[in-house]
């Protein structure tokens, strides 16, 4: 089994071959995705037959899921190096299997006809469960998020004892468990109901995807494009990663794919250390926005704003381009400035000769988008089907069939493995989500975000980009998006943002923490690949990645960037954009056709963020301002190319 598919904090890589741990990780890694597949794609012919609740599927699923993380998850760092089973781990996942089966088993008796049964013996095996289930996100994600979890209980217990607006009502543990562990929400709510069903259906997909040439192809076509330019090795890295989105859907992840692809190259030019890993991780936080993985944020939101998937993925098309074009024009213009060459002809591959021998590797990509927005079937119906195609591809050629096919059991191996993380923090979500709901914190704390913003949309919007700063200091995404949708979602949609501008508000500045200090998990993980300081690298994405700040607060102030509004307005705004954005590049960067002094940087900066804010009058100022610099470096660039001809 590769060890660059076992997660970070994992002890499996140390296993021996053939260890108890790896032969049970491999049987319930395998036996999770097929449980999924067969859920989606057999048993629902099969109900005359074979009937499972969707609820008990559910619980079936998170069961296996914690059973797999204290498997390989250890109790602290430098535990069980030796990849031998810790037998406490091993007996708190055993019980943890125990209690999420015993719910999917019962399900039916548990959950009466408008009741739930709810004895002394399910409290106890509820809070144990909900205990299990925090040490298991700590262990797989950290302690930030299992803070956040224990305060949120405690206060769903003693919040009675508070007053003011913090006052809530009293409740049971009987009412408590009730939510938390005897139904459809807590800790088997939306997070892990999504997980099941749609994100463990694209992390499959992927998995096989990249299990096959589909992965040297998308490079190969990447370095072809994108090789010949000025600073090519860096713009490969982000065509890389917009291509690599298809597979991973997940910054740190695609960082691990598109890192050890591109930063040798960029070794080989001479380009700088920092840059190089900043362009890498800058590159792959796109991967959280780029249609259609996006991550498990992106099926959260369709759920969350009744919208569904399809919507979302048609709605992040114009700012997913955006924001690849942002770090485009940047790296572009730092190559020009530092005078970085392109990669040698040697090196690159002929695009024809490329797309001949791996065109087919774009099939299961457009099948798959078909599905999703034109046929508009279920996500997991859709990317299951798009597997199938996929599998059939890569059969077909036996160059393609000899690579496939001793891959396949590293393949449904990965998909389990690499779903664990995301399960245990899904999980602990739930038990959020239960607090916040039942004691209407969410609907408290959106009214007084409101208040404090004194009806101001844009102080609202800072508040709460602070407030996700903070949340994504060694938080999950998925949790952050979670809470944040709570919190401030509402207070946004009641002072005019549209429901989805909102949400995607708060997916964009959650996207930030990957390169932001002092988290930054995709800053330091390309930092580690070059060998520098992941800090370092940090505030190089930050600069580079000035999209993912900028476009959140754009999309709530005129949300045609997310396909709101009349089709005129939609293709004026998302031109405008993309010009301001250049500009903006150009400033940050101090360099254009050559360089720029303090002023042009000036008016580059004023100039290209008028023309980034949609609307006629920021438009026309944009316009006038940067015709300035503009007629400058065009004098400049005619007067370097005149010295040229006469040379």
């Amino acid at each position: 089994m590769d060890k660059q598919i076992i997660p970070t904090d994992s002890t499996l890589a140390a296993a021996p071959h053939g260890s108890l741990k790896r032969k049970l990780t491999f049987v319930f890694t395998v036996a999770l995705v097929i449980f999924a597949i067969l859920y989606s794609e057999l048993f629902p012919y099969l109900t005359n037959i074979f009937f499972i609740y969707a609820e008990s599927y559910t619980m079936y699923f998170t069961g296996i899921g914690i059973f797999l993380v204290f498997l390989n998850f250890p109790a602290k760092k430098g535990d069980n190096q030796d990849g031998h089973i810790g037998w406490f781990s091993l007996a708190v996942g055993i019980i943890g299997l125990f209690l999420c089966f015993y719910v999917g088993f019962n399900w039916e008796s548990i959950y009466g006809v408008g009741s739930v049964t709810n004895t002394l013996y399910q409290q106890i095996m509820g809070w144990l469960l909900a205990v299990i289930v925090l040490e298991a996100a700590r262990r797989a994600v950290g302690i930030p998020m299992v803070i956040v979890a224990v305060v949120a209980i405690l206060y769903a217990i003693f919040g009675n004892n508070l007053s003011g607006f913090m006052h809530t009502t009293s409740f049971s543990s009987q009412k408590i468990i009730s939510y938390l562990y005897l139904s459809s929400e807590g800790i088997f709510g939306m997070p892990v109901q999504i997980i099941s069903t749609m994100v463990i259906a694209f992390i499959t997909f992927g998995a096989f995807l990249s299990c096959s040439r589909a992965g040297d192809f998308y490079k190969d076509l990447a370095l072809s494009m994108m090789g010949s330019l000025r600073g090519g090795a860096a713009k490969v890295a982000v065509l890389c990663s917009c291509l690599f989105s298809t597979m991973t859907g997940e910054p740190v992840s695609n960082t691990g794919i598109v890192g050890p692809l591109t930063l040798p190259l960029m070794k080989k030019l001479n380009y700088n250390k920092e840059f190089s890993a900043a362009a890498v991780a800058v590159s792959s936080c796109g991967s959280m926005i780029m249609p259609p993985v996006m991550a498990a944020v992106a099926f959260l939101m369709g759920q969350m704003t009744g919208l569904g998937y399809a919507a979302i993925v048609t709605a992040a098309i114009i700012p997913a381009i955006l924001f690849y074009c942002a770090v485009f024009w940047q790296i572009d213009f730092y190559a020009s400035k530092h005078k970085y060459k392109a990669v040698t002809t040697a090196d690159i591959p002929h695009i024809k000769n490329v797309l001949r021998e791996g065109w087919i590797y774009l099939i299961p990509i457009a099948v798959l988008i078909y599905f999703l927005l034109v046929v508009r079937w279920t996500p997991s119906g859709a990317i299951y089907r798009s597997l199938g195609i996929m599998i059939i591809i890569a059969l077909i050629r036996k160059r393609d069939r000899d690579y496939f096919v001793p891959n396949i059991k590293r393949a449904f191996f990965e998909s389990g493995i690499s779903s664990l993380p995301t399960i245990a923090v899904s999980a602990a979500a739930g038990i959020i989500m239960c607090s916040v709901t039942i004691t209407g914190l969410g609907l408290k704390l959106s009214s007084s975000l409101g208040m404090l913003a004194h009806g101001n949309l844009l102080i609202l919007a800072i508040l709460a980009a602070v407030t996700i700063y903070i949340m994504g200091m060694g938080m999950a995404p998925i949790v952050s998006y979670i809470l944040m949708a709570i919190l401030v979602a509402p207070a946004m949609v009641n002072l005019g943002v549209p429901v989805i501008a909102a949400h995607f508000f708060i997916l964009y500045m959650s996207i930030s923490s990957f390169i932001t200090p002092p988290f930054a998990l995709a800053s330091y993980m390309a930092g580690s690949m070059v060998g520098v300081d992941g800090m370092k690298v940090s505030f190089k994405a930050m600069r580079l990645g000035i999209a993912c700040f900028l476009i959140p607060f754009v999309c709530i102030f005129s949300p045609e960037l997310l396909l709101i509004g009349a089709p005129i307005e939609i293709a004026l705004s998302a031109g405008t954009a993309f010009a301001g954005i250049i500009f903006v590049s150009a400033a940050l960067e101090g360099y254009m056709i050559s360089s720029l002094n303090i002023w042009q940087r000036i008016l580059c900066a004023i100039g290209g963020m008028c023309l980034f804010i949609p609307g006629v009058f920021t438009d026309i100022i944009g316009i006038a301002i940067i015709s300035v610099p503009s007629m400058i470096q065009f004098r400049v660039y005619r007067r370097n190319r005149q010295t040229k001809l006469g040379a």
